[in-house]
């Protein structure tokens, strides 16, 4: 399996600081001047689509972010094709598949269509990775599959996936700008669930994503017995 590299966080983290002083565009598009002339290439290809993910939360156009996200599948579809065991490409195509646009909301037959591609992509991802050395990112794969099913209230499924996302010890990611992605689903899953798993979720959190604020806020804040979910 094609696990994560100390490059794929370099990158991550270099296109989300070119962010923050607008030189972005210039950057992601050496990556894709790159793709255009080696698509075939999975490692190419991942780099683009990593820089074009990096690119996602700032985009504030609907016609962008559209955009962006339709050239972000095309070309993980393209990573996936020749690289099909590329641990982040595969989870980055179930998390967009899993956080449909907003505006795509209205084509509800569309929505639970992607759902179940992204509940087809976990299925394979847990299936590789159970074939190597556990990684403490791999929680992040149950946990994406407890926030799928949380969209549809199928509670039995949550609890079921943060416990095998809870079945290794945690520990800590070490990916400072990718964990900011990775993190997301606990995030979610946190926030809805009821006060045993909210713990459990929370545990786990507090480990393997220890540096990211938004965890240290959701750690933090007044809870309350939460809503018990059967």
């Amino acid at each position: 399996m094609r696990l994560i590299t100390a490059a794929d966080e370099q990158l991550y983290q270099a296109v989300s600081l070119a962010i923050r002083f607008g030189r972005a565009g210039k950057l992601t598009g050496q990556f894709q001047q790159r793709y255009e002339e080696a698509w075939d290439d999975p490692e190419v290809s991942f780099q683009y689509a990593l820089a074009l993910m990096a690119t996602l939360q700032s985009i504030r156009s609907g016609v962008d972010g559209h955009r962006t996200y339709s050239a972000v599948m095309e070309t993980l579809g393209d990573v996936l094709s020749a690289a099909p065991d590329n641990w982040l490409a595969r989870y980055s195509r179930a998390r967009l598949r899993a956080l449909v646009p907003t505006a795509f909301t209205v084509y509800q037959m569309f929505v639970e269509h992607e759902r179940n591609m992204a509940n087809e992509d976990l299925r394979e991802l847990a299936e590789r990775q159970s074939g190597v050395a556990w990684q403490p990112y791999f929680a992040c794969t149950h946990m994406q599959f407890a926030f799928v099913a949380s969209q549809t209230e199928d509670w039995p499924t949550v609890h079921k996936h943060i416990e095998l996302a809870a079945a290794q010890p945690p520990a800590p990611v070490g990916l400072p700008s990718l964990g900011a992605m990775l993190c997301e689903p606990f995030l979610a899953v946190h926030g809805v669930v009821e006060a045993e798993h909210r713990a459990a979720v929370g545990d786990l959190m507090a480990t393997m994503f220890a540096e990211q604020e938004t965890v240290t806020t959701a750690l933090h804040q007044p809870t309350g017995p939460g809503i018990w979910r059967s």
